[in-house]
C-alpha cells in the first residue's frame, strides 16, 4: 500500500503525456515519492513540499549534458530544476543487463535486447 511506504520510487516511460504537472484523479497520494526513474532520467526531490530535480541522465537521454537536458525537458509535462550536479549514468554491463534478463526472459520490461 503506498500510502503506508516510507519512500516510493515511480519507474515510468519518458513520453509527453506520462510526466504531467496535474493527474486528472488520483489512485493514490504521491507525497511519499521521491523519486521517479524513466528510461531518459531520474529525477529526486529533498522532501514532500519541494519539487522534482533532474538529478540524472541516462544514456538514452543521449548527446552531451546540455542536449540530454533538452531531451528531458522536451519530453516532461512540468518544468523542472537541475540538482546541482547532475549525474551521467553509465550504459549497464553485459553482465547486469545479463542480470536483469534472467528476471524478465519475455522483455516485458527490458525491451532493448541487442
Amino acid at each position: 500500500m503506498l500510502s503506508g511506504a516510507d519512500e516510493v520510487i515511480v519507474t515510468v516511460g519518458h513520453r509527453p503525456g506520462r510526466l504531467v504537472q496535474e493527474v486528472p484523479y488520483v489512485t493514490s497520494p504521491g507525497g511519499r515519492v521521491r523519486t521517479i526513474v524513466t528510461d531518459l532520467a531520474v529525477f529526486e526531490r529533498a522532501d514532500q513540499a519541494s519539487g522534482f530535480v533532474l538529478a540524472a541522465l541516462l544514456p538514452a537521454a543521449g548527446g552531451d549534458l546540455a542536449a540530454g537536458v533538452a531531451r528531458v525537458r522536451a519530453a516532461t509535462g512540468w518544468e523542472f530544476d537541475l540538482a546541482s550536479e547532475v549525474v551521467r549514468e553509465p550504459p549497464a554491463e553485459a553482465s547486469e543487463l545479463a542480470t536483469l534478463r534472467a528476471f524478465d526472459p519475455d522483455g516485458v520490461f527490458i525491451r532493448d535486447r541487442r
